[in-house]
């Protein structure tokens, strides 16, 4: 009898816990990560498997928030006005900061409306070509770009981004007549360049490592000043002799909105660091072109206003205007 009552309270004891560890779990209130990109990309899925990792840290719910549109603007409002508690984390790429306080003539935030996290993952930009094309080389379509001025039309996603404006640079810089030619996304550039509609095109890349890999399309060179580990052979369009191109690149770090604890952004910064540097969660994510490598937010605020001073003179002087 004394054995089955033990046993009887010993589960009792077991059953209140879990219902009181659970209950504690369901009354935290959930990490939101706010993303200004649509479900089923490859940064969508970084941020579940961020929030995953987050979870297991911090035993309460983490999810994940997709609120695309104007070009991450509606994700980016959104973080700058939340409460600064700690519940809300956008991640983002660079350009709300660097390159959108130029290219808008209004906007609702400030890099002074956020409090950096760390930096955490780049996706490499690449000059592409499709296999008709009588370059195979950097040099090669430089060559021939002089001879065939009239051909300097270059794809990209929209205009007013990075590249459009290292396009400028570039065209400056070896005084050749290259143009941005805005395209509606990827799959509309790629087709054109494999069809020979477009010489050339400036984007991140994604999809198109698989048609390099399949010998459908050419990479003439890498935007930025290293190569990279999953197609090393790919040289860097700056090391080719094509400037313009050494400050471009594409990546996102992680932001909560001002005035939010500094123990909790220190926190923070800590924890993104270790996960985003677990080898594992970096091979998976190198199969989807996207290179992790989390480093702290000094680093990313230093980045920050380094790209910022870059881009602004040449922004300026093309007096290009997203919102005209």
């Amino acid at each position: 009898m004394n054995k089955l009552l033990s046993k009887l309270f010993s589960a009792s004891v077991l059953a209140v816990a879990c219902s009181f560890s659970t209950s504690l779990f369901a009354a935290q209130p959930p990490l939101r990560i706010v993303i200004g990109f649509p479900p089923g990309g490859v940064l969508d899925t970084f941020a579940r498997s961020l929030a995953e990792e987050i979870s297991k840290r911090e035993s309460r719910p983490v999810v994940v928030v997709n609120k695309p549109g104007a070009s991450t603007l509606l994700a980016v409002n959104e973080v700058a006005r939340a409460k600064p508690d700690g519940s809300t984390m956008l991640l983002t790429h660079s350009m709300p900061f660097t390159i959108y306080p130029y290219t808008y003539n209004k906007l609702q935030h400030t890099q002074d409306d956020f409090a950096p996290i760390g930096y955490l993952a780049s996706i490499p930009i690449v000059m592409t070509s499709g296999k008709s094309q009588p370059f195979k080389t950097a040099q090669q379509y430089i060559a021939w770009l002089r001879k065939n001025p009239d051909q300097g039309a270059v794809g990209v996603i929209s205009l007013g981004g990075q590249p459009h404006f290292a396009l400028l640079q570039m065209a400056k810089a070896l005084d050749v007549p290259v143009y941005p030619v805005p395209y509606p996304g990827t799959p509309q550039l790629l087709n054109d360049q494999i069809g020979g509609n477009i010489g050339v095109g400036l984007l991140a890349i994604g999809p198109q490592i698989e048609l390099y890999r399949a010998g459908k399309i050419n990479i003439l060179g890498l935007a930025g000043q290293s190569s990279v580990k999953f197609m090393p052979e790919v040289k860097t369009l700056e090391s080719q002799g094509i400037q313009g191109f050494d400050k471009l690149s594409l990546w996102y770090g992680a932001y909560f909105p001002k005035d939010t604890p500094p123990e909790l952004v220190d926190k923070y910064e800590k924890m993104l660091t270790e996960i985003v540097n677990q080898p594992a969660l970096q091979k998976k994510f190198e199969g989807q072109v996207l290179i992790l490598d989390g480093k702290s937010k000094k680093y990313a605020v230093d980045l920050l206003d380094q790209e910022r001073k870059y881009w602004q003179p040449i922004i300026q002087k093309s007096g290009f205007k997203a919102d005209k």
